[in-house]
């Protein structure tokens, strides 16, 4: 099974790494946050919503990111590899592939 990791996000793009972000973001489909959720896996997007500062715990009935109208969830290809990411409030979220 394939496992993602969080990579970077589009505001420590720089250089190269611009050139791939544009390529990515012109590259990807939207995909559902089930999707999204399955491909990288409850426990990358979990630290990732924490981050973003979403309650995660169980029984809690507020805004999360999969019922963010703000965030929407793609699949592309970072240097060529397929990713994952989320756009949340204009930023991208890029997860790649994790060697195992």
């Amino acid at each position: 099974m394939t496992q993602y990791r969080f990579l970077t996000s589009c505001e420590r793009c720089s250089g190269a790494d611009e050139d791939a972000l544009r390529n990515m973001v012109n590259r990807s489909r939207q995909i559902t946050y089930r999707t999204f959720r399955e491909a990288v896996g409850m426990r990358q997007v979990t630290k990732l919503a924490r981050s973003l500062g979403y309650e995660t715990r169980v029984g809690y009935h507020g805004l999360r990111l999969g019922k963010d109208y703000a965030a929407t969830f793609h699949r592309s290809t970072w240097k060529g590899e397929t990713c994952y990411y989320v756009r949340w409030s204009a930023i991208e979220y890029i997860f790649t592939q994790v060697d195992s």
